[in-house]
């Protein structure tokens, strides 16, 4: 592929014709070297001839065509009364220029483009408009750079001597114009009038490519514009290899940031710690880099505070889960956000020894025989941890039970006793109501006694009072003869053949929990109601949330954690419609009904502090994370 080469300059009032041969050795008055070095000297008459030589020559290194575009006025580009205008002298001086370098092959006059600055060419009107004037030169400067020879490399180098200051402004634009068009900036240099020498301003415009490298990055969290702007070879060739030290810190920092967002852009939880940990480690290296000889590291340590600002960093500069979750919302990627507050907020809440009263993870995994595989030590623990177990760690307190710990101690108990009377044989031996009768004796004696061992007798009055109506079931095996009835009808529950009281208190351990449930409330409508409800996850922690806030005992610490479960179980609601969003064809209508009812419910504000929006779109998603995160923590 061929290179082309554009050299971009501004036509001053003072021109006088140069024969283009390189300085001789005496001639010091008109000597101008490229900054001191003595290897490269160019006669010069006036002070724009230095850098076009310099550039001309450098130009012809890297591509197969020349091109130079003048930044001309009417004033220069017009002869005014005089024999030849400014503008051919400087076309013959290019042309001198060309021939003592020894790359007609490569430049003749032919490839001079004008660009007019303050004039229409074909008119000769003048442009009295500023902003008009600035229009026309950007057209004329995609005309003849990214409109023609599509197909080849182009390399723009910028000769910054001479020009009006709008003009010296107006390139700085085109700098960047060229840089998002695919030109790559070889050169941009000035002389200078007092020292004779010629100055790469590469270092400088540098910054801006910093600058917008570090915005690029703390707006999407993509590190490519920072990982280019730190190559070796970019940072040697604007600064030099002695003032080029900290790019491996550099580099690794920027490695760092990079598997970091890599992890968040897929959703990698398992591996965010670890990366969390080696960032907050390399920027504390650079954050101390502000005297630093490498001039871009050190102003990249000045630029902290912007990224600090843009990440949500505390003072230290640590990378707290509910930063990156702010950092995500306000990219809008929701989804990421969404898996961060799902999987890695819990770990923030466990570290409140109230939360972890109610439930300790770590305690929990300790004494667990196996590991739970593929489970969220925090993230789980909290979603079953913490809401199954809040009720009765608050509740037990003041020891007022929620009936389905009533129901699990029924069990127990009836349980015990039928192992008892198992061992014992007794059971088998129950074929009337004589020996009916000692069972039901035997069973109250040993069900008192095994409930005082788990409750003292104040609380236990509904469960006592169950199992009374359970002794009495025992004398109902019977008909009025003393026979067995053939067909039991318990609550729907139909035993098939004659049943014996033994077997009938197999059958309430069996069927548990709704024969239990019949005899503690002996309402079939609340049992549907609640068995329904157990069988759907969302609807089962949402009224674990209820009679959390709902208890007696409900202080702010208790309300405030109530509010964070709500948030928690909207996060999971969501989580899991967005993930499977293009699924809601093959989703159930009873899973949707579900999903559906549990934010209704939720959109009712029962702890006073939080009244949802549950509505299934972006901005009330990020909205309502929003304010999770703000949320008051318990004490």
């Amino acid at each position: 592929m061929s290179a082309q080469a554009y050299i971009i300059t501004f036509v001053g009032e003072r021109q006088e014709p140069n024969d283009g041969c390189l300085a001789p050795d005496t001639d010091s008055k008109k000597i101008y070297t490229v900054n001191g070095h003595e290897d490269e000297r160019f006669k010069v008459l006036e002070t724009g001839d230095a850098p076009m030589q310099y550039l001309m020559k450098k130009a012809s290194q890297e591509a197969d065509r020349i091109t130079v575009i003048a930044i001309v006025s009417q004033r220069v580009y017009q002869k005014n009364g005089d024999t030849v205008s400014k503008y051919d002298i400087f076309r013959d001086n290019l042309d001198n220029f060309a021939d003592s370098l020894g790359i007609t092959d490569k430049f003749s006059p032919a490839s001079l483009c004008p660009v007019f600055y303050d004039f229409i060419e074909s008119t000769g009107e003048l442009i009295a408009n500023a902003s008009v004037r600035t229009n026309s030169m950007i057209n004329q400067f995609y005309r003849i750079i990214i409109s023609s020879a599509p197909e080849a490399t182009k390399n723009a180098y910028i000769d910054f001597t001479s020009g009006l200051r709008d003009i010296s402004y107006l390139m700085t634009s085109v700098i960047q114009f060229l840089k998002v068009s695919g030109i790559h900036l070889r050169k941009i240099v000035y002389s200078n009038y007092y020292d004779r020498k010629i100055y790469s301003l590469l270092h400088i415009t540098a910054i801006t490519d910093l600058i917008q490298a570090v915005n690029a990055f703390s707006l999407t969290g993509n590190v490519r514009q920072l990982r280019d702007f730190f190559d070796d070879g970019y940072i040697i060739d604007r600064i030099g290899r002695e003032n080029s030290g900290g790019l491996t810190d550099m580099k690794h920092l920027i490695d760092s940031f990079d598997r970091f967002f890599g992890c968040i852009a897929i959703n990698n939880v398992n591996e965010i710690d670890a990366c969390k940990l080696e960032i907050e480690k390399d920027m504390n290296r650079i954050r101390t880099s502000e005297n630093s000889s490498n001039m871009y590291i050190a102003m990249f340590a000045r630029l902290f505070g912007i990224i600090k600002k843009q990440f949500f960093l505390d003072g230290s500069g640590e990378i707290s889960y509910q930063n990156m979750i702010r950092w995500c919302l306000s990219h809008d990627l929701i989804n990421q956000a969404l898996t961060l507050y799902v999987e890695k907020m819990p770990e923030e809440y466990f570290r409140l020894e109230f939360i972890r009263k109610i439930y300790d993870p770590k305690a929990t995994a300790k004494e667990a025989k196996t590991p739970s595989y593929g489970k969220s030590l925090y993230g789980d623990g909290f979603y079953s941890g913490v809401f199954d177990n809040a009720i009765y760690r608050i509740r037990l307190k003041d020891r007022v039970l929620p009936q389905d710990m009533e129901m699990s101690i029924i069990r127990d108990i009836v349980s015990e006793f039928k192992n008892q009377v198992e061992r014992e044989t007794f059971g088998q031996e129950c074929k009337n109501k004589k020996s009916a009768a000692l069972i039901r004796s035997h069973f109250l004696k040993a069900a008192s006694e095994l409930l005082r061992k788990k409750l003292p007798e104040k609380d236990g009055a509904a469960v006592m009072q169950a199992l009374r109506r359970i002794s009495d079931t025992i004398m109902n095996c019977f008909d009025s003869d003393g026979e067995l009835i053939a067909e039991f009808d318990c609550y729907d529950e139909h035993f098939a053949g004659k049943t014996s009281p033994f077997r009938f208190l197999g059958r309430i351990v069996s069927a548990y929990p709704k024969i239990i449930h019949f005899y503690l409330r002996n309402s079939p409508q609340e049992y549907e109601r609640l068995e329904f409800r157990s069988r759907n996850t969302y609807l089962k922690k949402l009224d674990a949330i209820n009679n959390l806030l709902a208890c007696a005992e409900a202080n702010d610490s208790i309300r405030r954690l109530g509010n964070i479960m709500k948030c928690y179980l909207y996060a999971k609601i969501m989580r899991n419609r967005i993930n499977h969003a293009q699924d809601d064809a093959q989703t159930s209508a009873s899973d949707l009904m579900v999903q559906e009812e549990a934010l209704k419910e939720l959109s009712r504000d029962t702890g006073g502090l939080l009244p949802l929006d549950t509505a299934f779109d972006f901005e009330t998603i990020k909205r309502m994370l929003l304010k999770a995160l703000d949320l008051p923590l318990p004490d």
